[in-house]
């Protein structure tokens, strides 16, 4: 028998733009409001809510997540502190590891923001 997939409408593979912090420095030498800039890079994955071990476990290190992003390709595409836009919601990086170091997938800890810009 075939299996057939138990699909709910929007959980299915999305695309998620790439926005890179862009650091900034002022004339005196000090740090200044850094900004995110569009890196034109993007991927396609599927967004889900985190397991309550995975947020328990980011809680710890004092980097609070809400979602995990399951990215299509082996290649690591965003890093820690990168923004990841998909339609108008916003993600803020926290973390990306690839499961069983296979390199198949990736999976990105992330955290919705709402006070984010780009």
């Amino acid at each position: 028998m075939l299996y057939t997939p138990n699909i709910v409408p929007g959980s299915w593979f999305k695309s998620f733009s790439i926005y890179e912090r862009q650091n900034k420095i002022s004339v005196s030498g000090r740090p200044v409001k850094d900004s995110y800039a569009d890196t034109a890079r993007s991927f396609y994955g599927i967004l889900a809510e985190a397991s309550q071990k995975d947020i328990e476990l980011y809680k710890q290190n004092g980097h609070p997540i809400t979602h995990t992003i399951v990215q299509h390709g082996a290649e690591p595409k965003a890093k820690s502190t990168d923004l990841l836009v998909c339609g108008d919601k916003k993600y803020y990086v926290h973390g990306a590891d690839s499961p069983a170091a296979v390199c198949t997938a990736m999976i990105y800890h992330v955290e919705e923001r709402l006070d984010m810009y780009e």
